[in-house]
């Protein structure tokens, strides 16, 4: 594909894309259009959709790449304040499309994972949204009262009276990233050390040691899993941590971060991506600790995470092949994960490139954009 193919994403994809996805009747986004491009009308809004929408296209138009669009925004934050809001503080998963509660299959609890996202979105917008200049600590603070786990110095996974399982790393890694823009908006020493506070247990809880790689899933009170479950590695989350540490870094911060920057990036590079066939340079969903695969396909997020810790280290070390390997990567997304002059995306490729999960996520904008931003 040809070097413009970021910029007409930005010009013309996204603008086609949010008047599509935006459900102007009922307020908020739709979480999925189908595989043709038509918004899934009968599924739930959550607040994991609503949250990142609202962080990417604010983040988006601070950093001078769409218009503001505002309505949109205030649209996705009112629903995240009506239907998914609970009543005892925090945000539900899941709400049907018009707000009702009543509908099979909802998803009425509260999950950790959820409520970094909700920060994040209120790293990039004010007042004149929310209504409230202390939205963002408000949220903090719901946030450590309903999920803290002071054993392991993480948060637990959702409100349940007993631990649920597995326990994962993921939602302490978003953990980070909210704290990480909160700090860089608002240059407020206590986001500095929340996000202080996450690397700590990284390196506590969620490297592993011997192989010096990411783990994924976890036993009760953050414990390794014996279990294939526990022997689960994600190159595209190897990737992103890199990126994390390098946005850290870059914000100043009083950790040295480098060893494990240089041993998640070791990995993700010499395991993480097949090296042939259709999908060559695709990086791979899963990987065991020795590097073996786990898993064949490719999901759209790795790549895009990839490319963010590429093109960060890249900048870092002035290495310029890695600049080659992310743009490399951006005409791979472009040949296979989006239909030709379509205004969405598809999940998921096999080793052939044929794709095997052709629903368009609205969560995956946030990914999709700031790799493309980089």
């Amino acid at each position: 594909m040809t070097p413009t193919d970021g910029n007409r994403f930005f010009l013309e994809t996204l603008p086609r894309w949010i008047d599509i996805a935006w459900d102007k009747e009922h307020g908020g986004f739709f979480d999925e259009l189908d595989a043709t491009g038509v918004p899934v009308i009968s599924g739930p809004k959550s607040t994991l959709a609503q949250a990142r929408v609202i962080f990417i296209l604010a983040y988006l138009a601070r950093r001078g790449r769409i218009d503001l669009p505002v309505e949109a925004i205030r649209s996705a934050w009112e629903f995240l304040m009506g239907p998914l809001r609970h009543p005892d503080g925090g945000w539900r998963r899941t709400a049907g499309r018009t707000g009702s509660l009543a509908e099979p299959g909802l998803m009425l609890h509260r999950d950790f994972y959820d409520h970094s996202f909700v920060i994040l979105a209120l790293s990039q917008i004010g007042p004149e949204i929310t209504g409230n200049p202390h939205a963002m600590e408000s949220a903090w603070t719901e946030l450590v009262q309903i999920f803290d786990d002071p054993q392991t110095g993480g948060f637990l996974e959702d409100d349940a009276t007993t631990e649920t399982l597995p326990r994962r790393q993921n939602p302490h890694m978003h953990l980070f990233e909210a704290c990480l823009f909160a700090w860089g908006e608002t240059r407020d020493p206590v986001w500095q050390s929340r996000a202080e506070r996450m690397i700590g247990l990284f390196q506590r809880r969620l490297l592993d040691g011997n192989s010096k790689t990411l783990c994924e899933f976890f036993g009760p009170g953050l414990s390794p899993r014996p279990d294939p479950l526990g022997q689960i590695r994600e190159p595209g989350h190897h990737f992103e941590w890199v990126w994390l540490f390098n946005r850290y870094e870059a914000l100043g911060g009083a950790v040295d971060v480098s060893r494990f920057r240089a041993d998640l990036m070791r990995f993700a590079l010499k395991h993480g991506s097949v090296t042939d066939g259709p999908m060559a340079d695709a990086i791979l969903d899963a990987v065991a600790p020795d590097g073996s695969p786990l898993q064949s396909t490719h999901l759209l997020w790795p790549q895009t995470e990839a490319i963010k810790a590429l093109r960060s280290e890249a900048a870092r070390t002035g290495d310029q092949t890695l600049d080659e390997r992310a743009a490399d990567l951006e005409t791979l997304i472009f040949r296979h994960f989006f239909p030709r002059g379509a205004a969405f995306w598809v999940n998921q490729c096999d080793g052939s490139g044929n794709v095997t999960q052709p629903r368009c996520l609205s969560r995956l904008l946030y990914h999709l954009a700031l790799a493309l931003d980089a």
